[in-house]
């Protein structure tokens, strides 16, 4: 073989590497908060009862994080120019969640909801419309098609006619066991 084979074997191994290694999906901990942080999310670790949950968000311009577990609607958290605005809840170990509650500042928006038996697997949708709501609106979603031991829930909140601006306000959210 002669030297101009080998370089141009050796480009075509360093593109296919490159490109492999380019696609594959983050392991660490650190580039999944680098990818989070660029697509506008935040991730941290919240105290739900007795364990610590990760919890990430898109980034907010009022309150933290864990002021949408302590049972108190009038502190809240405000999300920052994000439509949709993002909650995902990752849990150490899977738990039998049978819904959410949710309370809201007032706003008409969509509700996604996608709930996870394990971390990859293929979630389950709950998706619905509320309109003409009340200043405050609270939400309560059952999770009738399962399932029994959830691992993960994504939820989306997207105001319909936001302003120019949007600060989509979470007052409260509750899994129901």
């Amino acid at each position: 073989m002669n030297l101009s084979s080998l370089w141009a074997w050796g480009l075509v191994i360093l593109v296919a590497g490159t490109f492999i290694l380019t696609r594959l999906p983050s392991t660490s901990v650190a580039d999944s908060a680098i990818e989070a942080e660029l697509a506008g999310l935040k991730t941290e670790d919240v105290k739900l009862n007795d364990e610590t949950i990760k919890m990430t968000y898109s980034f907010l311009d009022m309150g933290q994080p864990q002021d949408v577990f302590d049972q108190d609607t009038k502190t809240l958290i405000r999300g920052w120019q994000a439509n949709p605005f993002v909650l995902d809840f990752v849990f150490p170990t899977p738990k039998p969640i049978t819904g959410l509650v949710i309370d809201f500042g007032g706003m008409d928006f969509d509700l996604r909801v996608q709930v996870y038996s394990d971390r990859e697997g293929e979630p389950i949708l709950y998706e619905s419309e509320y309109r003409d709501q009340p200043p405050e609106p609270h939400v309560e979603l059952n999770f009738t098609s399962g399932p029994a031991l959830v691992s993960r829930i994504y939820i989306e909140i997207e105001q319909f006619n936001p302003p120019d601006e949007p600060h989509i306000h979470v007052r409260e959210v509750l899994f129901k066991e």
